[in-house]
Formats: structure tokens, sequence, C-alpha cells
């Protein structure tokens, strides 16, 4: 019998739930614009305002969508900077060190 708190069970769960994300906002976002183009163009043609309030009720969403990607793209390089800084701060510390024997 194979209990729920298995390792293999658990590291498919964790391993599940970000890919699931990122499978589904990616298409949402993709969609969503595409959907947007759509009612916008409804609206300009037609000029009837249910696609105009479709049109800003769904703007909200893609914006929130949007955000949180470039919130991702922002953490991400937050990291790489902190990777370099640290790196930097080492070499610093090493020629220092380094120049302080030659002395």
């Amino acid at each position: 019998m194979t209990s729920y708190l298995d390792p293999v069970i658990l590291a498919r769960a964790q391993f599940a739930f970000p890919v699931s994300f990122h499978f589904i906002f990616p298409a949402f976002s993709i969609g969503l614009a595409s959907y947007l183009m759509v009612l916008e163009a409804l609206w300009l043609t037609t000029g009837r305002g249910v696609y105009a309030n479709l049109y800003r009720y769904w703007i909200k969403i893609f914006a929130v969508v949007f955000g949180a990607r470039k919130l991702r793209a922002l953490e991400d390089e937050n990291v790489k900077l902190k990777k370099l800084l640290g790196e930097a701060m080492l070499d610093n510390a090493i020629l220092k060190d380094v120049a302080a024997k030659n002395v």
C-alpha cells in the first residue's frame, strides 16, 4: 500500500504545481490578448457599449497577468544582480588580501 507521504508522490506534486502555472498563464495571456483585440474591433465597428464594457473588464485582468509576469522577470534579474555583486565583492576581498601580503 502506497502512503500519501511517499517522497516520489510529494516530489511530483511539488513539480506539478509550478509547471501548471507555467503551462496555463502564458496560454491564457496570449489568448486574452487576442480576445481583447477582437472585443475592441467589435466595439469600434459596431459601436455597441457591451463590447466596450467587456473590453474594459478584461483589460484589467490582462494587466494583472502582465504585471505578474513582469514581476517574475524582475525577481529573476534581481537574483542575477545579487550573484554578480557577491562575486565582485569576493574578487575585491581577494585582491585586497593579495595586495596586503605583497606590501
